[in-house]
C-alpha cells in the first residue's frame, strides 16, 4: 500500500498514517486547466461503494492556499468558512489520483469502514427547538430567503444534518417563503445563524 497513507507494522497490520497524504488534481490559477498534482494532508476519506458509478465518495483534506482560489471552488468545496477556527476542504474522488483512490478503497472495504485519521467537525451549527437565533453575515447563493445580518428569531425544529435549520423570525417580513407569503416559519442555512446568549434577567422577562 502507498507509504504516504499506510503504515504497516507487520503483515497483518496496517493503518492510515496520522500524517498521510494524497495526491490530487491541481488546476491552473484562473483557470481550469489542469496543472499535474497536489500533495495534501488527508483528514478523512469516506468511499461510495454502491454499483452505480456515480462517484460519491470523497475526501476531507486539510486548506492550503492552492485550494482556496474562488475560481475552483466547485472542485476544493471549503467546509466551515467563516464558522470553524480551521475550516478544511471536501473533494470528490474523482479528482484524487487513481492510485491513491484504489489504496484507500481496498483499505475500506477490508475494513468496512470509512478512514477517519483526524475527525472534522460538523461545518455549520447545529440548533434545537426553541432555540434564540441571530443571523450572521455569510455567503448567499441564488434564491437565498436568509435575512440579512441581525435578525432575530427561534428556531422551530432541530437542525438537520443537511445544514438547514427552521426558523420563525421576530420580525414577520423575513418569513416569507419564495411565493411571497408569510409562513409558520422559513428553512435556512444553518452557517448563517449564531446562537444568542440569554441571561437569567431576560429569561423572566420575556417568561
Amino acid at each position: 500500500m502507498s507509504n504516504t497513507i499506510f503504515t504497516t507494522t507487520t503483515s497483518a497490520t496496517t493503518k492510515p498514517r496520522l500524517d498521510a497524504t494524497i495526491c490530487i488534481e491541481a488546476f491552473k490559477p484562473a483557470s481550469v486547466e489542469k496543472a499535474g498534482y497536489l500533495s495534501v494532508e488527508l483528514l478523512e476519506f469516506h468511499p461510495d461503494f454502491a454499483p452505480r458509478l456515480k462517484f460519491r465518495g470523497y475526501a476531507y483534506v486539510k486548506a492550503q492556499p492552492e485550494l482556496l482560489r474562488p475560481e475552483h471552488a466547485h472542485i476544493y468545496c471549503i467546509c466551515g468558512e467563516s464558522y470553524l477556527n480551521e475550516p478544511y476542504i471536501s473533494i470528490s474522488e474523482v479528482f484524487i489520483h487513481e492510485t491513491d483512490l484504489q489504496e484507500m478503497m481496498r483499505y475500506c472495504r477490508k475494513q468496512a469502514q470509512p478512514i477517519i485519521i483526524h475527525p472534522c467537525s460538523l461545518p455549520f451549527p447545529m440548533f434545537s427547538r426553541g432555540q434564540r437565533v441571530v443571523t450572521v453575515e455569510y455567503k448567499r447563493k441564488n434564491r437565498d430567503l436568509t435575512p440579512s445580518p441581525g435578525q432575530l428569531g427561534t428556531v422551530t425544529e432541530n437542525s438537520s444534518y443537511a445544514g438547514k435549520t427552521s426558523v420563525r423570525f421576530d420580525d414577520l417580513e423575513w418569513n416569507k417563503g419564495q411565493n411571497g407569503c408569510v409562513s409558520p416559519a422559513i428553512s435556512v442555512p444553518s452557517l448563517a445563524l449564531r446562537a444568542v446568549k440569554t441571561t437569567d434577567n431576560q429569561c423572566r422577562s420575556d417568561g
